[in-house]
């Protein structure tokens, strides 16, 4: 979970402001700078940074790349046949 080591590191109260500071902005410069406004060092606010946005990237599952069922069952039968 991101917010283990955040929390860990400065508190559950100091948390819950990274988070609300964090939510506000979609940029990471525009965060970082929020952060530091709000008296964090410049070290701390990259770090936080870092791992507020390292989320997990979700691919959409592209369904192009199986075979279409009744090619999979070509292939099936031509192997099973050799």
């Amino acid at each position: 979970f991101r917010g283990y080591t955040i929390r860990k590191r400065f508190g559950y109260q100091l948390e819950e402001k990274f988070k609300e500071i964090l939510n506000k902005y979609d940029s990471k410069q525009e965060a970082r700078e929020a952060l530091m406004r709000e008296g964090v060092k410049k070290e701390d606010a990259i770090f936080i940074i870092h791992r507020w946005y390292k989320k997990e990237v979700l691919l959409p599952q592209n369904s192009n790349n199986e075979p279409h069922s009744k090619l999979r069952q070509v292939e099936l039968i031509e192997f099973s046949q050799n």
